[in-house]
C-alpha cells in the first residue's frame, strides 16, 4: 500500500503507518480526560472528517476506504496488517508483501508483477466498536500522549501474540 507523497517519492506504508499513528497519537491526546466511548464517537468517521479535515486524504472527497455505515478511523492502520520486511519467492517466483496476521475470512489478495499484496478493503473488524473500545480499554493505564505510540505497539503485539507481557 504505497501512495504518493509527493510527485518525485513514494510514500512506503511503514513511512504512512507512522505517520498515520502520530496522527491518532495526537488527537488521542487530547481526549486524554475522554471516556473510550467518547473516544470511539470522536473517531467516527463524519465527526473527524468535520474536525479533523487533515487526518485522511479521502475525507476531502466525501469517500469512505471502507463502505460501512459506522466507519471509525481510531486503527485507520490496521493492528492486523503486517508489511513482510524480507520476503521470500515462493516456488512460482511470487512473493507476499503484505499478510493479514489474524486471517481474516473478510481479507483478499491482490496480485501485481509476481508480489501478492494483502487487500483489506473488504475487512472492517478493526473499524467497529467492539475493536476500537477493545483497543481503548488498556489505554487508561497510558499516562501521556507520547505514549501513546508504545501502547499501540503493545496492543497491535497483544493482539497477534496473546496476553503475554512482552515490555
Amino acid at each position: 500500500m504505497a501512495a504518493t507523497a509527493n510527485s518525485s517519492s513514494k510514500m512506503t506504508y511503514k513511512d504512512w503507518s507512522e505517520t498515520n499513528n502520530k496522527k491518532v497519537s495526537a488527537i488521542y491526546g487530547s481526549l486524554r480526560d475522554k471516556s473510550p466511548e467518547a473516544v470511539y464517537q470522536y473517531f467516527m468517521y463524519d465527526n473527524m472528517r468535520k474536525n479533523e479535515p487533515d487526518f485522511c486524504v479521502l475525507y476531502n472527497t466525501h469517500s469512505k476506504c471502507h463502505t460501512m455505515p459506522d466507519l471509525n478511523c481510531f486503527q485507520c492502520a490496521c493492528p492486523h496488517f503486517k508489511v513482510i520486511d524480507n520476503p521470500v519467492p515462493d516456488k512460482q517466483g511470487y512473493i507476499t508483501a503484505s499478510v493479514c496476521m489474524i486471517n481474516s475470512r473478510f481479507s483478499n489478495v491482490f496480485t501485481t508483477s509476481k508480489v501478492k499484496h494483502c487487500d483489506c478493503t473488504n475487512c472492517e473488524i478493526p473499524h467497529t466498536k467492539a475493536s476500537t473500545l477493545k483497543a481503548l480499554q488498556p489505554a487508561e493505564s497510558v499516562n501521556d500522549s507520547s505514549s501513546f505510540l508504545e501502547h499501540l505497539r503493545s496492543y497491535q503485539l497483544w493482539t497477534i501474540f496473546g496476553k503475554f507481557k512482552l515490555f
